[in-house]
């Protein structure tokens, strides 16, 4: 860190910072990689601005100090960085991705936002510790994602609770969990995925579903809450009858839209099923989210 400071108080006295990085004096044990660091910038200033390829020059060099850094378990950060290079080359312009991935953090006095009632506050959750608002939107809880992949069930899924806890704890009066029925992978295909078990373990009854109409979701979007007179407001819902646990029983076959044909193994009061599916193997469904049928014969 010392060395870190240094280095960059020369850098901020100097007129031109790129002159007076490659002009610093390295020490012997870290001079090869320092010296690599500069042909970086030396790089990127010659490089055509596209973010694309700017992207691929960092990663080039970055990519064996990744691996170096996290040696135990840099593959399962790895999809991280492909994501990163996936949203970047979409972009013709670096300050347009800078503007739209740069989240400054809420203000920390509400009385910034009394004045407009339709202000909409987009914060991380660390952001936003000590605030709250009347509705709290916590969106992206989708399983893989909160919890993380590469989050191991112990101290780091425990981490990530409390994460989720401290998003809860935002709202004064209405709370919404969302979660997305799709995601884009690295490779920009969409895969369906399912909710957070974190939203999974909720008590039936402490809260309400709320599904959009297939194809109503742009009349819908964004009037769901009524910030003028504080009450939510409803959201078009299908009217459909709820499976109960005694519609199943062990050994029956069911299909699921998206793991396919399996088998109940367990029933798991008061909503839940342990299925077994040919493809995709044991999975816990909660039957206020899973659509299964049974399957005849």
């Amino acid at each position: 860190p010392r060395t870190a400071q240094k280095i960059t108080a020369t850098i901020s006295a100097g007129d031109d910072p790129f002159l007076a990085l490659n002009s610093y004096p390295a020490g012997r044990t870290w001079k090869r990689g320092f010296d690599e660091l500069v042909r970086l910038f030396h790089d990127l200033r010659k490089a055509e601005p596209r973010p694309g390829l700017l992207c691929e020059i960092v990663l080039k060099w970055y990519q064996p100090v990744f691996e170096r850094l996290y040696a135990d378990d840099y593959p399962k950060r790895q999809k991280d960085l492909d994501q990163l290079k996936t949203i970047i080359v979409s972009y013709d312009d670096l300050q347009s991705f800078i503007d739209d991935t740069t989240l400054d953090p809420p203000e920390s006095d509400l009385n910034a936002y009394s004045s407009d009632l339709d202000t909409l506050v987009l914060s991380t959750i660390h952001s936003a510790k000590g605030l709250e608002w009347d509705a709290v939107f916590v969106i992206g809880l989708a399983d893989g994602r909160f919890p993380h992949s590469s989050a191991f069930p112990g101290e780091q899924w425990e981490e990530e609770r409390r994460l989720l806890y401290v998003a809860a704890t935002r709202a004064r009066k209405h709370l919404f969990l969302t979660y997305p029925r799709e995601l884009m992978s690295p490779d920009r295909r969409f895969k369906r995925v399912g909710m957070s078990p974190f939203i999974a373990e909720l008590e039936p009854g402490g809260y309400e579903v709320v599904r959009l109409v297939a194809g109503d979701a742009a009349a819908a979007y964004g009037s769901g809450y009524n910030a003028k007179s504080g009450r939510a407001r409803p959201l078009l819902r299908k009217k459909e009858k709820k499976a109960v646990l005694d519609d199943f029983s062990k050994g029956c076959r069911v299909n699921h839209p998206f793991f396919g044909i399996g088998t109940v193994q367990k029933k798991n009061p008061p909503r839940s099923l342990d299925v077994v599916f040919d493809r995709h193997g044991m999975k816990t469904l909660h039957l206020d989210y899973a659509k299964l049928t049974i399957v005849d014969g």
